[in-house]
């Protein structure tokens, strides 16, 4: 070997003894998860939702602290219809309340669903939906005192800067504990920003009633949300991280999100309009899409217009997904308004993922499941159904995944269930 090295040109010898010039045919660059969120839609999946154990309310994950508790089987599933994106719609990982202590249960729960994902060869975003100061009350605040008490209800988040700053510490574990995951290709570390409903009166309604009078108090989103950037950043420079505006990240309050100068955040939007007067109808509702003729313009064209505050937006090459969106699983027309919506996001090359995704043991006996996509469109299901039309236009959509963790060098390894984790 020597000699036939002596035997070569002065530039190239030296070259050749350079560690990494010459790498294997068969060495793969590293991943850049970026990649899966800034040229065409990339991911198409669904949102799980989980929940803490509150005492006397979700009775069915009482057992379990967190939950509703899912199986292997259930993502393996999900993955055989397309799917390769599951977005974790997860307690975070701290105590609500003080003194804002790791949540065993929590973390214990978050990496057996990272376990499973990655097994099910599909990518996960770890979105928060409570942690200090914040209760899962707060998505049903509008129920408080129907079927769960008062006290349950937490968001002294938004009028308290100790709790944010307990946040921003939640947040920076969480990048540092699961930054050399292969299959957590990004975070949501707060699941629709809320604090324009809490004690701010007339200004809940309307960011053009709120911001006028809440800018720069601990209710403004755009001064908390850069604080967890920049906590993040110290742990891991390159994750994606998702941001969406006040309103429950709907596209009214968009316009009013001020852009971070950050690189790798992906704006996010949750789409469920026309709320009571479509997507959440009950069983016995009759509006169906697309509306008949002559009775309105309830239609892909009003999709578009409805989706075009977004596209405006965006046009500085912002990064858009569409992280919730759903339908109730018995509405008329819902395959042909999900296949409609999905085809106009991808025109845009946005992410997305459905609401929701629930294992087969859920809803409760005598809950309705009125976005469980799994069950069809009898209002009675309480197991999955073989097939329905909604499932049919999803699977449709989420069959042109081509990227998994399998195809970029990180399948499941067979003899680690262990998902990567710093502890």
């Amino acid at each position: 070997m020597i000699v036939g090295i002596m035997k070569l040109p002065v530039l190239t010898l030296l070259l050749y003894m350079m560690p990494g010039i010459f790498a294997s045919a068969e060495e793969a660059p590293p991943f850049d998860k970026w990649s899966l969120w800034s040229g065409t839609t990339q991911l198409r999946g669904a949102n799980i939702w989980q929940t803490r154990s509150y005492r006397g309310t979700y009775d069915y994950v009482e057992r379990a602290s967190v939950g509703p508790t899912f199986t292997q089987e259930e993502f393996d599933t999900l993955s055989k219809l397309g799917a390769n994106y599951v977005q974790i719609s997860h307690p975070g990982l701290f105590s609500e309340v003080p003194p804002y202590r790791r949540d065993t249960a929590a973390i214990e729960n978050l990496d057996r669903l990272l376990s499973m994902i990655h097994k099910a060869d599909m990518f996960a975003v770890i979105a928060f939906r409570s942690g200090p100061g914040r209760s899962e009350f707060t998505f049903v605040r509008g129920e408080v005192g129907d079927w769960y008490h008062k006290r349950q209800l937490d968001e002294t988040i938004w009028d308290d800067k100790r709790r944010q700053d307990a946040w921003v510490d939640m947040c920076r574990f969480t990048a540092e504990r699961y930054r050399e995951n292969p299959v957590v290709v990004g975070y949501e570390f707060m699941v629709e920003p809320n604090g324009n409903v809490t004690d701010t009166g007339s200004g809940a309604g309307s960011p053009g009633a709120f911001y006028p009078e809440f800018a720069g108090t601990e209710h403004d989103w755009n001064l908390f949300y850069p604080r967890i950037i920049r906590a993040v950043r110290d742990v891991d420079p390159l994750a994606p991280l998702l941001i969406g505006p006040m309103g429950y990240s709907s596209v009214g309050w968009l316009p009013y999100l001020v852009k971070t100068k950050a690189e790798r955040v992906v704006y996010v939007v949750h789409q469920y309009a026309p709320y009571s007067d479509y997507t959440h109808q009950g069983p016995s509702g009759q509006n169906t899409y697309p509306a008949p003729a002559g009775s309105g313009s309830f239609n892909r064209s009003w999709i578009q217009q409805l989706l075009a505050p977004i596209v405006r937006w965006a046009e500085d090459q912002s990064r858009i997904a569409i992280t919730e969106f759903g339908v109730a699983r018995w509405v008329p027309g819902a395959d042909r308004f999900i296949d409609d919506q999905i085809s106009l996001f991808e025109e845009h090359n946005w992410n997305h993922a459905i609401w929701v995704w629930h294992p087969a043991t859920y809803p409760a006996a005598g809950f309705p499941g009125n976005m469980h996509i799994a069950l069809g469109p009898a209002p009675d299901a309480t197991r999955p159904a073989a097939a329905s039309a909604l499932l049919d236009a999803l699977s449709k959509h989420w069959k042109k995944n081509r990227v998994r963790p399998s195809t970029i060098g990180h399948a499941f390894p067979s003899t680690n269930d262990t998902p990567t984790v710093r502890q």
